[in-house]
């Protein structure tokens, strides 16, 4: 937390939420923690008082209380997703280029060596192979070349759109 690193500064404000830790974003419930009684105060003023519903309350409760072994199970199973993308993509297409991320369940796949980048080769994954991934150019420029891999999934289902999509850059590749 970055209060450990500057103990007693008066600005620092802590937002977390328990929406993609534990799947929880339907319940519209995050943490915001205003140490400082003057920020915390003209919080409330410009935002009001924000109340949770009794469902999200129990779900938040039971998440952050009770889930410390499934958390534990489903960031392994992403681990492993992540690196079996990495193992499929070395086998599958070498001219890929990806590395295991340490934090997200996100993968950016570097396809740019197929020479297609932006909406046209998100186009053509989807158009080909029947997989929609998110393109990079979405999120810069300079990402136009990259796919965005959902791999907090099922593998099998992981699997598939792997498959379809190698297929179909395969026979871009000619």
């Amino acid at each position: 937390v970055l209060e450990t690193l500057f103990p007693g500064e008066k600005g620092i404000i802590t937002c977390t939420a328990p929406s993609k830790t534990f799947n929880l974003a339907g319940m519209q419930a995050s943490n915001i923690i205003i140490r400082d009684d003057d920020y915390k105060r003209r919080w409330l003023r410009e935002t009001g008082h924000l109340m949770l519903s009794p469902l999200s309350i129990a779900a938040v409760t039971a998440a952050y209380n009770g889930a410390e072994f499934w958390l534990s199970e489903v960031n392994s199973y992403i681990d492993k997703n992540l690196r079996f993308i990495y193992d499929f993509l070395d086998e599958n297409l070498p001219e890929a280029v990806y590395r295991v991320p340490e934090g997200t369940y996100l993968a950016w796949v570097d396809l740019s060596a197929f020479g297609l980048s932006g909406n046209e080769l998100t186009d053509y994954i989807i158009d080909n192979a029947g997989v929609f991934f998110n393109g990079g150019n979405k999120f810069g420029r300079e990402s136009g070349g990259f796919q965005r891999i959902n791999a907090a999934c099922p593998r099998p289902v992981l699997q598939e759109a792997l498959i379809k999509t190698a297929d179909a850059l395969k026979k871009l590749r000619g």
